[in-house]
């Protein structure tokens, strides 16, 4: 007799009982079957006993307590403690066990692995160490260059007009004014110099700042998902 012969033979034999509970009752053996597995189908229904017997005790159950739900034989209950949940207990041990000695394994290779190539990321890091310090160089020349040479084209405007207007005073009306507005056109030039520095400056050094995060960010990442 297999599992479902059983589950057939046991629903006719129940046919004389309410469908609901007819239903409970091949719902629960149903489950303990599935729970039970393929391969210990024949020992459950040689513990079970006969479908005529199960149908009999669960009858007189429902005569006993009819408020009750279907309860398990005890020596369904006993393999079901020992058998089973004893056994899928010992392999979740096992399987935790193999996920720490998997991790343990990962982190030792991927020391060794950094002890043997340590010349070459070293070298790397130097690399990309002098290629920042570089970025930073250019970027902290171009600023200064830009902040002389405006600080430079101000100065050289405000003297001009100075002179400019003390030719007006001294008599060289014309050549006052032409010098005047060339100051004043310096002057501009210098405050249009200002603005560009500030500006690129502005726009440039968060540019940097998060090309450099990154990049020094990657090797951790790309670690952690190699570990995990």
């Amino acid at each position: 007799m297999n599992r479902k012969v059983f589950m057939e033979r046991l629903r006719e034999c129940l046919a004389d009982i309410s469908a609901e509970e007819r239903e409970d009752a091949l719902t629960y053996y149903e489950s303990y079957f599935e729970e039970a597995g393929v391969e210990n189908e024949a020992q459950v229904i040689e513990e079970l006993g006969s479908p005529e017997k199960v149908a009999e005790n669960i009858k007189r159950d429902l005569l006993e307590e009819p408020q009750s739900s279907i309860q398990a034989p005890e020596c369904m209950k006993k393999e079901s403690s020992e058998d089973f949940s004893s056994e899928d207990f010992e392999k979740n041990e096992q399987y935790e066990e193999y996920e720490q000695k998997d991790k343990s394994g990962r982190i030792a290779m991927i020391i060794v692995i950094a002890v043997l190539t340590f010349p070459i990321w070293i070298t790397v890091a130097a690399t990309l160490f002098g290629l920042i310090v570089a970025a930073f160089g250019v970027l902290f020349g171009c600023a200064a260059g830009g902040i002389a040479a405006t600080v430079g084209l101000l100065i050289s405007g405000v003297a001009l007009i100075g002179m400019g207007i003390g030719g007006c005073i001294s008599g060289s009306i014309a050549a006052g004014i032409l010098v005047t507005g060339a100051g004043f056109f310096v002057m501009a030039i210098g405050i249009l110099l200002l603005i560009c520095v500030v500006w690129i400056c502005g726009r440039a050094v968060p540019i940097c700042c998060r090309w450099i995060v990154n990049l020094c960010r990657k090797p951790w990442q790309r670690r952690k998902e190699r570990m995990s």
